[in-house]
């Protein structure tokens, strides 16, 4: 059994935590994957409008085309632009971005410096650069750029002069590991959050397996001491008020208790307890009763000449005199803590939980007179039903069967003295 239950628990706890955690593996890496375009798409249209206004910034301060002149200096229009620095370096001062202006594929003006601090002037793009900027005329973004080791995010625009020449290009360009820093950090973020939220939902799902296989539990082990045959045992009811599927087999459990309970415990004609489960109810009623100061008394009843009944008009007719018989004790018995049991035949036994003989006694007499006033219509016929009762309380010292002795040696009494009656007392 233990190892049905573990097999469910942790069958459950899988079927649940390996979607959710494939779940979580696959948005985190979608979340990541769409992050990262997302921020270079971001840092390649940032490049290109800062590239923008830096060029339209030089075309306002120095109108005029680019050019050099005999010594190898940048000019526009008439204003040379030799180790004029002061333009790209406010912008890479308030931007961080790194500014280059490249006449030819030869960098003139820049603000990347190598490990020794010196200004990289004079080195060149590549050849792939080159043929989209200078031989197209194209702008051109690197995602994979290296200046001296370095890693960039790279926006090339060309540089146009009036007649429609190329005659350089403008770089613009961010670190990697500077827009990396902020993905990787907002990837950890999302990793908290989700990590957080894993948790949560794996805790809730903890939560929600436990209250299925308890409830499961509960339930096998009310089936289980029902199929040992105790069949008063009570099913939860937290399982009960469940409204789902499992409450309704709880609840499908419990009928199927009520049925073998009527079907074991009761009588199949007068619906009454039968011997043997009124026998156990007995000594249930024993046990209560010797651990505590109550009392309780019991009425063993005879239809008076019920096989009269029989001989002049049929079995049928006798049946219908016991189930009248048995209404009549029931009617009574739910206005006091007490049960019927038929005990054999036409004989019945009467339990008055907590009353002594004399108020048993009574009770007795008031269902008699309960039964000398029915009628019993069979057919066109209706017959009277008369019967006799022996009283006796239940004494600590004996058994059960020495008390329903002494309520029968009460009953045969009443037999030899008319019937009829109720004899107690002895």
């Amino acid at each position: 059994m233990k190892k049905v239950q573990g097999s469910l628990y942790f069958t459950l706890i899988l079927m649940t935590w390996i979607p959710l955690v494939g779940f979580a593996v696959v948005i985190l890496g979608f979340a990541a994957g769409t992050l990262k375009t997302g921020m270079e798409e971001e840092v390649e249209e940032a490049l290109r409008n800062l590239g923008v206004s830096i060029m339209e910034t030089y075309e306002t301060a120095y109108p005029g085309d680019y050019c050099v002149d005999e010594e190898g200096h940048v000019l526009k229009g008439s204003f040379t632009l030799h180790e004029d620095y002061s333009l790209i370096d406010h912008i890479k001062e308030e931007t961080g971005v790194e500014v280059s202006l490249l006449y030819g594929n030869t960098r003139m003006l820049t603000t990347i410096r190598n490990s020794d601090n010196e200004r990289i002037g004079g080195t060149v793009v590549s050849d792939v650069v080159a043929e989209h900027v200078l031989g197209q005329g194209e702008e051109f973004f690197s995602k994979e750029l290296s200046i001296y080791e370095e890693k960039y995010y790279g926006y090339y625009l060309p540089l146009v002069n009036s007649d429609g020449s190329v005659a350089g290009m403008l770089f613009v360009g961010k670190q990697q590991k500077e827009v990396n820093g902020k993905v990787d950090h907002l990837i950890d973020q999302i990793i908290i959050i989700g990590f957080i939220v894993l948790i949560l939902a794996a805790f809730f799902s903890i939560c929600f397996t436990r209250s299925i296989v308890t409830s499961i539990n509960t339930m096998m082990e009310f089936l289980r001491k029902i199929a040992s045959g105790d069949l008063s045992v009570k099913q939860d009811e937290k399982l009960l008020a469940r409204n789902d599927e499992i409450g309704e087999m709880g609840r499908l459990a419990l009928t199927v208790q009520r049925s073998l309970r009527q079907l074991i415990e009761k009588d199949g004609l007068t619906d009454l307890y039968n011997r043997r489960s009124g026998e156990r109810r007995l000594r249930e009623l024993e046990k209560k009763v010797k651990e505590s100061a109550g009392t309780f008394s019991v009425a063993l009843g005879d239809i008076d000449f019920f096989k009269k009944f029989n001989d002049d008009y049929g079995h049928e007719c006798g049946d219908v005199v016991l189930k009248k018989v048995a209404e009549c004790f029931q009617r009574h018995l739910e206005e006091c803590d007490g049960y019927a049991v038929r005990w054999g035949g036409e004989e019945f036994l009467l339990v008055f939980a907590g009353l002594d003989e004399k108020q048993a006694f009574s009770k007795t007499e008031t269902i008699l007179a309960g039964i000398q006033k029915m009628k019993v219509t069979y057919g066109e016929k209706e017959v009277s039903v008369t019967m006799t009762f022996g009283v006796a309380e239940y004494r600590k010292d004996e058994t059960i069967e020495r008390l329903v002795k002494r309520a029968d040696d009460s009953l045969y009494k009443g037999k030899a003295h008319g019937r009829n009656q109720v004899i107690g007392g002895l």
